[in-house]
């Protein structure tokens, strides 16, 4: 089932890139690798003052979860999936829900969120081992 969802949601962005070119996504790949990898060098690099740098990575991610919005708001509305063609699929709930958080898990734009991240874990470090796995523990 999750392969099958996989394979929905690469029909979907190959039509997608048809329409869009591959410049465009090449163009917002390279974006997003700068801004996720400009991210983590805000969390490696220590402060003078420890409370600014909070303040800079708190309004940094609050960016990334608004770009995370807005991505799902604008590639969201495509019709391509409605949800009554899965209730035509005859398949348990539970076994449905689990593979469509499977197929939404494997999003390229999640690997980018997951390095800008990543400036939690080494912000923290700064402050010791513990704030270190305090920020690990709150990536996750």
């Amino acid at each position: 089932m999750v392969s099958l969802l996989i394979d929905m949601r690469r029909t979907i962005a190959r039509r997608g890139l048809e329409r869009r070119g591959a410049g465009w996504l090449v163009g917002a790949g390279v974006l997003g690798a700068v801004a996720a990898l400009g991210t983590l060098a805000l969390g490696v690099v220590p402060d003078a003052d420890p409370a600014v740098g909070a303040d800079v990575l708190a309004l940094l991610f609050a960016l990334w979860v608004g770009g995370r919005l807005a991505q799902s708001a604008l590639s969201g509305g495509d019709g391509t999936l409605r949800p009554e063609l899965f209730a035509l699929l005859g398949l348990p709930r539970r076994r449905l829900a689990r593979s469509l958080l499977i197929a939404g898990l494997l999003d390229p734009g999640l690997a980018l969120l997951a390095i800008a991240l990543g400036a939690v874990i080494a912000f923290g470090a700064h402050a010791g081992a513990a704030a270190a796995l305090v920020g690990l523990a709150g990536r996750c």
